[in-house]
């Protein structure tokens, strides 16, 4: 018999009571008491940690695990390369932060098709891939083998959308986060504890506001 789950992200508790318990929420959470203070106040550390981002000329963003200052130039479109340059008729339409945004989104998308081009021959073909903003879940593989990949791991080190490319890509074989799965993916890329426990840690630093 499955028994009562509950899990924490981002400050906010998940209770799965399975459909033939009879175990209430309320038990599980009286249960594990401790555990949640010990989570909150480890949530509650993070969210101090929060970076506060500048959008304006002159400040910087960190992509890729590379500091990026913003600049402002007279050009057609967005560009990124060791600087973070916007285009100045862009940004008299809308904000410096929406154009970040986008441009950033439109980087994170060429760097998953990179991956996902270099790892296709260890995985089974997948059907679409979408870029999203979730929440709580960095990416995700659909019972219809679409898989969806949050933009912002651009803000954190190059290696976490490797990591999160594979991740994804062994769900289309391995559905769940047992032994099977996490071989999988440890046989692609040997060292993904290194990139598993830096979002662990540092999730905070992705957070877009």
């Amino acid at each position: 018999m499955s028994r009562p789950k509950i899990s924490c992200r981002y400050g906010e508790f998940t209770v799965i009571i399975p459909a033939n318990s009879l175990v209430e929420a309320e038990k599980v959470m009286k249960d594990n008491e401790e555990w949640i203070l010990e989570q909150w106040k480890r949530f509650e550390k993070l969210r101090k940690n929060i970076p506060k981002r500048d959008f304006c000329e002159g400040s910087s963003i960190k992509v890729m695990g590379v500091e990026r200052e913003i600049v402002f130039e007279c050009r057609r479109s967005n560009f990124l390369g060791d600087k973070i340059i916007l285009a100045n008729h862009l940004i008299e339409r809308s904000t410096v932060k929406e154009q970040v945004e986008k441009l950033l989104r439109r980087e994170f998308k060429k760097e998953v098709e990179r991956r996902l081009e270099k790892y296709k021959d260890d995985f089974r073909p997948y059907n679409k891939v979408y870029i999203r903003d979730q929440r709580t879940r960095w990416g995700s593989c659909s019972s219809k083998e679409n898989l969806s990949f949050n933009w912002r791991l651009i803000l954190g080190p190059e290696h976490l959308i490797d990591y999160i490319v594979v991740h994804e890509l062994a769900h289309l074989e391995h559905r769940n986060h047992g032994d099977d799965f996490w071989s999988t993916v440890g046989q692609v890329l040997p060292h993904y504890d290194v990139s598993r426990d830096w979002l662990n840690d540092n999730s905070h630093l992705l957070v877009w506001h």
